[in-house]
C-alpha cells in the first residue's frame, strides 16, 4: 500500500505533521494583518530579483514575502531591515547564491519605505 493510502499513518508521522500544521497556522496568524503589504513586498521582491528568479520565468510568488514581512517588526532603522532581508535569502538559498548584504540595499529601501508608510505598524 502506498504511503498516502495508509489508514492508520505511522506516530512520528503524525507528529511531524502536526509540528508543520501548527507553524503554518501561527505563520498565518502572524502575516493576516499584513495581507496587503505581504503583496506589496513580493512585488518589490520580484521587480528587483536579486537572485534571478523572475529572470528565469519563476512565477511572481516564488519569493518568500511572508518571512520577511513577520520579522519587519524587528527591524527599527532600514539598515536593520537589510540584515533582515539579507538573512532570509541566505536561509532561502544558501549564502553562495544570496551575495553579499549590497545587493539588497536598494530592495531593503523600498521595503522600508512601504513598511514605514503603514499606519498601523
Amino acid at each position: 500500500m502506498r504511503w498516502w493510502k495508509r489508514k492508520d499513518p505511522d506516530p512520528e508521522w503524525r507528529a511531524i505533521n502536526a509540528q508543520l500544521e501548527k507553524a503554518r497556522s501561527e505563520r498565518k496568524s502572524r502575516v493576516a494583518p499584513y495581507a496587503v503589504l505581504v503583496v506589496d513586498v513580493n512585488e518589490c521582491l520580484y521587480r528587483a530579483d536579486p537572485i534571478g528568479l523572475a529572470a528565469a520565468g519563476c512565477p511572481p510568488d516564488e519569493y518568500e514575502a511572508e518571512s520577511i514581512v513577520i520579522r519587519l517588526p524587528e527591524a527599527s532603522t532600514s539598515d536593520q531591515l537589510l540584515e533582515v532581508v539579507h538573512d532570509e535569502f541566505q536561509k532561502w538559498f544558501g549564502a553562495d547564491v544570496a551575495g553579499s548584504r549590497a545587493t539588497y540595499e536598494e530592495l531593503s529601501r523600498a521595503i522600508w519605505a512601504l513598511w514605514q508608510s503603514r499606519a498601523d505598524r
